[in-house]
């Protein structure tokens, strides 16, 4: 018996029902990345996160309070079959102590990409571009002038030295207002413990670069 669904309980693949002959012969992403990416990595659309759970208030209100609910992004990890397939992260503090969390994620984003636009949704964005420029990835960002959380909206691929590599804010509950709502302000910068759950990080050979002539910033 498996021990969860990422074990093999439930295994469904796209290719279950839409087998290799239908998959169309002259789209480009196909033709260069059938073999070494999940589907999902290109058809789905995003991630959901619940950003910077405040696990102070599960002990001491019996309830967890998280930051908010971020999405329009997408992280991309390598899977038990070394392919490169979506993942999330669950970031949480706990006591001034900062925590994320990598694993696969899949929800039901699905779309049909366009092909002359999917290349550039990894290879000309604005996490790659930075990565190879700088060999870090700003992830979430506290706006101090507007005394809130930003993060990048786009596709943030795990590279190899994440741990040093993903550039992490997190905040916390400095009081509460008279309705019970929390009042947040910047904690640190920085991850003091990192794990990653049936994922595995992109290699140097997997990592998106940043191709010549290639526009856009999605």
């Amino acid at each position: 018996m498996s021990n969860s669904l990422q074990e093999g309980a439930i295994k469904v693949e796209c290719t279950d029902c839409h087998t290799s002959p239908d998959l169309p012969k002259d789209n480009v992403a196909h033709k260069t990345h059938y073999e070494d990416m999940d589907c999902a990595a290109c058809h789905m659309n995003n991630t959901l996160v619940c950003y910077n759970c405040h696990f102070d208030t599960e002990v001491e209100k019996e309830k967890k309070v998280a930051y908010g609910a971020f999405n329009n992004w997408k992280f991309l990890g390598v899977n038990d079959e070394g392919k490169i397939t979506t993942a999330t992260i669950m970031p949480v503090i706990y006591k001034g102590q900062t925590f994320i969390a990598l694993a696969p994620y899949f929800d039901h984003s699905i779309r049909k990409p366009d092909v002359n636009a999917i290349c550039a949704e990894c290879h000309a964005n604005a996490a790659v571009k930075e990565y190879a420029e700088t060999g870090k990835i700003t992830v979430t960002k506290w706006d101090a002038n507007e005394n809130k959380m930003t993060y990048t909206q786009t596709v943030i691929p795990i590279p190899p030295d994440y741990q040093d590599a993903l550039q992490f804010d997190f905040a916390t509950i400095g009081g509460w207002t008279d309705d019970g709502k929390p009042m947040w302000e910047f904690a640190k910068t920085g991850v003091d413990l990192w794990q990653m759950l049936y994922l595995k990080p992109l290699s140097k050979d997997q990592m998106p670069e940043p191709l010549p002539g290639m526009g856009g910033n999605p």
